[in-house]
C-alpha cells in the first residue's frame, strides 16, 4: 500500500460521511422514510460505512507498520538501491511483480528497501508479509535471471472461481531488489522469511501434534452451541416474546451442525494420518 496515512485519511472521511448520511436517513431529517432523498442518503451512507469498516483498519495497520519500519522497529535489514539498479529493476519487473515500481525523475537518486519481520517497505510502498499455507507469504527464494538480484516472495490470496464456484489460491510475486553491495543483508532477510514460512502450522498440524486439545475444542464448541440452542428453545416454550429466542435456537443449531460437519470430515482424517505417521516412525 502506497501512502497508507493518506488512505487512512480518506477512509476516515468516508466513515464520517457515511455515518452522517445514515443518521440523516434514519432520523428522517431529509424527509419521510419513503422519499428519494432519505432512501438515497441511507443507501449511500450504509455503503460508505461498509467500505470504511474494511479500509479504516487496513490503512490504519499499514500506516502503523510503515511508521514502525521507518523508526527501525522490527527491522531485519535495510539497504539502498542505486539509481542504475533501480532502473533495471523497473524495466524487468513491471510485467510479473505484484509491486509496480516507479521510475525516479531524479536519475541520481535511488530508493531504500526496509525489510521487517512481517512486512517490507519498497520505495515507500508498504506490504504486509504474514506467512501462511494458503494465504499470505507462501514462499521466499532467490530469483533466477533477474538484474539486479531479487528475493522473490510468493503471496497467496484465496479467491472464488466464478465458473466452478470453488475457491482456489491465487498467487502473485513480490520482488525485492538486492544490489551486489547488500547481498549479506539479503541473505539474512531471506533466511528469516524462510524460517517464518517453515514455522507456520494449520489445523491439520495442530490435530497431529495435539489431538487431545483438538478434540476438547471440538466438544467444547459443540456443547456451547447446543446449550445456546436449548436456552433459545426454552425461552420460546416459556412464552418469551421477540426474536431473541428464535435467534438463539436457530443460531445454536446451525453452529452445532457446522461443528459436527467439520469434525466428521476433518478431524478423523487428520488424526488417522497422524497415527499412521507415528506408527511408521516407530517401525
Amino acid at each position: 500500500m502506497r501512502n497508507p496515512a493518506r488512505k487512512l485519511g480518506y477512509a476516515l472521511i468516508a466513515l464520517c460521511t457515511g455515518g452522517l448520511l445514515f443518521w440523516l436517513a434514519i432520523s428522517e431529517r431529509l424527509g419521510p422514510e419513503e422519499s428519494a432523498p432519505t432512501m438515497g442518503a441511507g443507501v449511500i451512507g450504509f455503503t460508505l460505512l461498509l467500505a470504511s469498516a474494511y479500509f479504516v483498519p487496513v490503512s490504519l495497520l499499514a500506516a502503523r507498520g510503515r511508521a514502525r519500519l521507518l523508526a527501525g522497529t522490527d527491522v531485519v535489514a535495510r539497504w539502498p538501491v542505486g539509481a542504475a539498479d533501480w532502473e533495471r529493476y523497473c524495466a524487468g519487473t513491471r510485467t510479473w511483480s505484484r509491486f509496480t515500481p516507479r521510475r525516479r525523475r531524479d536519475h541520481a537518486a535511488g530508493v531504500e528497501i526496509i525489510a521487517g519481520k512481517r512486512s517490507v517497505l519498497i520505495d515507500d510502498c508498504y506490504f504486509r508479509l504474514d506467512p501462511g499455507k494458503r494465504t499470505g507469504m507462501l514462499n521466499a527464494e532467490w530469483g533466477a535471471r533477474t538484474s539486479p538480484a531479487c528475493i522473490v516472495i510468493t503471496i497467496g490470496v484465496v479467491s472464488r472461481v466464478a465458473s466452478t464456484g470453488s475457491y482456489s489460491t491465487k498467487r502473485s510475486r513480490l520482488l525485492l531488489p538486492v544490489p551486489a553491495s547488500a547481498m549479506e543483508a539479503g541473505d539474512r532477510v531471506l533466511r528469516h522469511y524462510q524460517r517464518a514460512i517453515a514455522g507456520v502450522e494449520d489445523l491439520g498440524d495442530l490435530a497431529r501434534h495435539s489431538p487431545v486439545l483438538v478434540w476438547r475444542i471440538f466438544w467444547g464448541l459443540l456443547a456451547a452451541s447446543l446449550i445456546v440452542a436449548t436456552v433459545g428453545l426454552s425461552l420460546h416454550l416459556s412464552g418469551t416474546k421477540g426474536n431473541v429466542p428464535a435467534g438463539l435456537a436457530i443460531g445454536g443449531l446451525l453452529t452445532a451442525v457446522g461443528v459436527l460437519i467439520v469434525g466428521w470430515f476433518h478431524l478423523p482424517r487428520r488424526l488417522k494420518a497422524g497415527s499412521a505417521s507415528r506408527a511408521s516412525r516407530r517401525r
